[in-house]
């Protein structure tokens, strides 16, 4: 999965539940963020990086969509410059 962000100030993913079942049962998935700006750098996450942040389900509610901050990803997987 590739997801564009501008500015990673403020920047956010959005992961929906068939995105992140699809990564937790694919055996090689990971997600990559891009850093747009005068130095673009590529976020390579693994599943583990992403899984700390994603909601479970509670009694009678299920999760559709997550939302996490780009910031919150900052020091998990691995940066490469391009």
């Amino acid at each position: 999965m590739t997801k564009a962000q501008p500015d990673f100030r403020y920047a956010k993913i959005h992961i929906t539940r068939n995105e992140w079942e699809t990564a937790q049962s694919s055996l090689n998935y990971i997600f990559h963020v891009w850093h747009l700006s005068g130095e673009n750098q590529l976020f390579v996450l693994s599943v583990s990086d992403i899984e700390k942040h994603i909601p479970t389900n509670n009694l009678a509610g299920e999760w559709e969509t997550v939302e996490i901050p780009c910031r919150a990803l900052i020091g998990t997987g691995q940066i490469i410059k391009s």
